[in-house]
């Protein structure tokens, strides 16, 4: 380690020389002031270094320069300026007298200990006159050697040439974990290439057997990357990935959920057109409508799963027309009385064909290897004594798989077809409806995660 501590030095004493610490500095942000032989070099985004004592200790510093202004002060001078504009520059001050700060933000410290390094802060300013110099490989493998299994290479600096080496440790306690769950955002234009940075800061999780993962897919774009579909013209091969590492995958759609919320059911009801072909449009009264119906429904012992049945629609279409139930969203008598012709004119079979069934669909527990969310969550959140490897599971909630789970809805009355639709499973899903199953999926993590706190266990997921 001492001959490593040394090969650092002398690959800071050779590497290039861009500027010194200038004034006025600060533990956030210090001032570069460029060298001559760098004023035109491209410095915005490289990676620097500098070395400096904290606490009798030689400390590393690494930076990226965020901005590089320039300065004149004799183009600054009003009588100056004025002959500037006369003659366009002045030989003896222009570019002669051009002076380039830059600014540096620190986004890691090194403390050498005796023969070992440790993480540090920047506790304290260096002197002006500190020397800055750019960064390569070479430094940073160095510098990072005690730490190269633990390090995960991010592509490269954002407009630089270095590998750009990050910490992602699991959330659990070890050599390898932080011992509680870091947040991170990731903010950018179309384009930007957001699902892509996703992508690999999961592959970096993924490489922790103890750590669970959860992805919420409302595009379908994860789930497509693990079905090796191509999901855009970078496309990163995830599935070949995951499978080099031994990380277990499982791809879910809304078929395999089950909701199991009376609140759900009346939000989603209120989505559909089946009071709005009542005379109740999206409003005030519709929303008393539908809470008041699930909650008579609830009262009457109807189960969730059942509601998909004709009894339980018969049931319903029974309770609206019930004067007392039309007076709690309908006050007026001359609304009721439209509401009870359009109830009268109706078709009973149509509204349960049509309207019913693709709201309850996601209510229904005998479809085929569908479960509910807290017993799907509880599968992944909650460790099993001897497990192995915890997996990567992602729920795909696009639109196009909604479809392909209850079948080609296009001939239906609800999307504007007249195909006899008695038998053809349905479903309702918008991105109202999409949003509400994420809702419940959070709901379900947050209560897992609660218990797991009161246990004092870590969940060591991330979603």
């Amino acid at each position: 380690m001492l001959e490593q501590a040394a090969d650092i030095d002398r690959l800071i004493d050779e590497a290039e020389r861009i500027g010194v610490v200038g004034s006025p500095s600060s533990t956030s942000e210090l001032a570069l002031d460029v060298l001559a032989s760098a004023a035109d070099k491209k410095l915005v985004g490289e990676f620097g270094l500098f070395r400096f004592r904290q606490d009798g200790k030689n400390h590393y510093a690494l930076g990226q320069i965020t901005e590089v202004k320039l300065r004149n002060v004799w183009h600054e001078d009003p009588t100056m300026r004025s002959l500037i504009r006369q003659r366009g520059r002045v030989d003896a001050v222009s570019e002669r007298q051009d002076t380039h700060q830059g600014e540096m933000t620190v986004s890691a410290v090194f403390a050498r200990d005796g023969s070992n390094y440790r993480p540090s802060i920047l506790g304290t300013v260096p002197a002006t006159g500190t020397p800055i110099c750019l960064v390569d490989d070479r430094v940073l493998d160095a510098l990072l050697a005690p730490y190269r299994n633990q390090l995960f290479y991010l592509g490269r600096v954002y407009g630089s040439t270095p590998k750009l080496p990050l910490w992602f440790k699991h959330f659990g306690h070890g050599p390898d974990g932080a011992g509680e769950a870091y947040h991170l955002g990731i903010f950018g234009k179309t384009g930007s290439g957001k699902s892509v940075l996703a992508k690999m800061i999961l592959l970096a999780y993924a490489r922790y057997p103890q750590m669970a993962m959860l992805v919420l897919d409302p595009q379908g774009e994860f789930a497509k990357d693990l079905r090796g579909e191509p999901t855009g013209e970078f496309r990163l091969p995830m599935n070949d990935v995951l499978r080099r590492l031994g990380k277990p995958t499982k791809v879910l759609s809304v078929r395999d959920l089950v909701l199991d919320r009376w609140e759900l059911f009346a939000q989603i009801l209120y989505e559909s057109p089946f009071f709005e072909q009542l005379s109740v449009p999206k409003g005030e009264n519709r929303e008393l409508a539908c809470q008041t119906l699930a909650d008579r429904l609830r009262r009457a012992k109807v189960h969730l799963r059942d509601l998909h049945t004709r009894d339980a629609f018969d049931k319903a279409w029974q309770l609206l027309g019930e004067e007392q139930i039309q007076k709690v969203f309908y006050r007026s008598e001359s609304s009721r009385a439209r509401f009870q012709s359009m109830y009268e004119e109706a078709d009973p079979d149509q509204f349960y064909n049509a309207y019913w069934r693709p709201v309850t669909w996601l209510f229904r527990e005998d479809r085929k290897d569908a479960q509910k969310v807290d017993s799907l969550l509880y599968q992944l959140l909650v460790p099993k004594e001897k497990e192995g490897t915890r997996p990567l599971m992602v729920i795909d909630l696009s639109e196009e798989q909604a479809r392909k789970a209850s079948g080609d809805v296009s001939s239906l009355p609800l999307f504007g077809g007249n195909a006899d639709v008695q038998d053809q499973p349905t479903m309702l899903w918008n991105e109202t409806i999409q949003a509400l199953v994420v809702k419940r999926l959070l709901e379900g993590i947050r209560s897992a995660a609660e218990a797991a706190y009161k246990e004092s266990r870590s969940l060591n997921t991330v979603v």
